[in-house]
């Protein structure tokens, strides 16, 4: 199935993620918590809903890192992941350094979640469902 949502969300976290790992094989996790907290505001309103509260593990590269949300800002990372989360997310350099050099990121996030080349599982029922029906509504949006 392909995903096309959270675009916004895990393209901030994907991209939040990039500023720090393209050329390293580490992660920062203190800079990588300031950098996505300060800019959460950038987040349309509904998006805390969807990514709100959740436990999410980042699988780039040959690394897995978790960030535990409170909210929509990180409150607590793991270089590590987290054996249980709510979101698994799925990407390696090459996704990162297109939609950072691209000109309109989100189409090229978009693209990339579209082609699978970036993906994402939600865990638990709740959390399907709520993806289900922010991707439906994405849907319906497009044809607005």
């Amino acid at each position: 199935m392909k995903k096309t949502l959270p675009v916004l969300a895990i393209g901030l976290m994907v991209v939040s993620a990039a500023g720090i790992t393209v050329g390293d094989t580490s992660f920062d996790t203190k800079e990588l918590k300031n950098k996505y907290n300060s800019n959460t505001d950038q987040l349309p309103s509904f998006m805390s809903d969807l990514i709100g509260d959740q436990t999410i593990n980042l699988n780039y590269e040959n690394m897995t890192f978790g960030v535990e949300m409170d909210g929509v800002k990180i409150n607590r990372t793991s270089e590590n992941g987290f054996n249980e989360t709510t979101l698994k997310v799925w990407a390696d350099s090459s996704d990162v350094e297109n939609i950072t050099n691209s000109k309109e990121p989100i189409k090229a996030l978009n693209n990339r979640l579209k082609n699978d080349e970036i993906r994402y599982e939600t865990q638990g029922v709740v959390n399907t469902v709520k993806f289900f029906v922010a991707e439906q509504l994405l849907k319906i949006g497009s044809f607005l």
